[in-house]
């Protein structure tokens, strides 16, 4: 089961990685890529993909957020089904 799972977000992410190519001004995209890195435990990347949101929109919101909280990302996911 697991394996499935690694294979479904790594597809997803692909896709995700994908659309923002051809749509980089999708910041609600963007941010659901966030949360999703954030969810499979890529911290860095999540806050880097944040940082990319806030500079983009220096009023959005949700990307503040999960800014501000650094490392601890659990503010933007909602829980994982195992919780």
């Amino acid at each position: 089961m697991a394996g499935a799972v690694d294979s479904a977000l790594a597809f997803y992410c692909n896709y995700l990685r994908a659309y923002l190519a051809r749509r980089p001004n999708a910041q609600t995209v963007r941010l659901r890529f966030a949360r999703l890195l954030a969810w499979s435990e890529s911290i860095d990347s999540a806050t880097s993909t944040l940082e990319t949101i806030v500079q983009a929109q220096s009023h959005h919101v949700e990307a503040w957020k999960g800014r501000s909280a650094g490392r601890s990302l659990e503010i933007l996911l909602p829980r994982r089904p195992s919780d």
